[in-house]
């Protein structure tokens, strides 16, 4: 009879030198990118590691999860542990978001593992066109009314987000890295004529040669501002020398926008998905 592996409470400055020595050989992560850690609950058994970091605001309250094993079993006998995890660290029981990024298709051991444990909250695939493919489906002056937001409109910028996207899914910037995003030139907007509110904005990041279309809301009542916000960014994009676009899309929600994109400006799926899954303690 199979035993559950020892579990170990891991300290916070551990974190980042274990997830090093895991990722060696073989081993499944949804661990993309250096955080800091500090206040960091982790469990660890020899062959695998999960850490929880809080996302906390006036919207939303709950955990991003992360994971580096060389064995599916073990994370498989950790995922218990989540609800007491949080506790003994953050002394609430709030839900817990998986993102599992995999080129093509998600192994079905570990997606029957999360499924065992968690619920499919969404999917996402990211789209990828070339600025020498882009196609223009409409050809219109950018208004007047399209413009670079100001550190006037942060808080504005901010309520928008977050009364449109769903911060579980949809990785919403803090209102730090929003000032940040207005510092750089990376946030268009468009407001009402006569209360002078924000209805429309298009926020994007550059990496090098490379651009990312992080979020695109519409609530004017004229047909042209989405696609007049649009080519502006294309625009600006180009004048600086962004040779490539990338940008994800939900395609249980908005299977119709994928298509718009696809047809109307020349994206193509580069075959990469998102898989978000929510733990909800007990």
């Amino acid at each position: 009879m199979s035993q559950n592996p020892p579990v170990t409470i891991v300290d916070s400055m551990q974190v980042q030198t274990l997830c090093n020595q895991l990722m060696t050989g073989n081993f499944i992560t949804n661990y993309f990118c250096h955080l800091h850690f500090t206040n960091v609950p982790a469990f660890l058994t020899e062959d695998c590691l999960i850490f929880l970091l809080a996302q906390c605001n006036e919207h939303k309250r709950f955990y991003k999860a992360y994971f580096v094993t060389q064995n599916i079993n073990s994370l498989q006998s950790l995922l218990p542990f989540l609800t007491l995890l949080s506790q003994i660290f953050y002394r609430e029981t709030l839900p817990i978001v998986f993102e599992v990024i995999v080129k093509g298709v998600i192994l079905q051991s570990l997606q029957k593992i999360f499924l065992a444990h968690c619920r499919s909250y969404s999917l996402y695939e990211r789209l990828r066109v070339n600025i020498r493919d882009l196609q223009s489906p409409l050809r219109c002056d950018v208004a007047n009314h399209i413009h670079f937001a100001t550190l006037d409109d942060k808080e504005a910028v901010y309520n928008l987000l977050y009364q449109t996207f769903d911060a579980y899914r949809d990785n919403l910037p803090n209102q730090h890295q929003i000032i940040e995003y207005i510092n750089n030139k990376q946030v268009l907007c468009s407001k009402s004529c006569a209360e002078n509110n924000l209805q429309s904005l298009l926020i994007w990041t550059t990496q090098g040669k490379v651009s990312h279309f992080n979020y695109l809301i519409n609530t004017a009542k004229s047909p042209f501002t989405m696609p007049q916000l649009i080519q502006r960014y294309y625009q600006i994009i180009q004048e600086q020398g962004i040779k490539q676009v990338y940008l994800w899309v939900d395609v249980l929600v908005n299977a119709r926008l994928r298509q718009f994109y696809i047809q109307r400006y020349g994206y193509r799926s580069d075959n990469t998905f998102n898989h978000i899954f929510i733990f909800i303690p007990n």
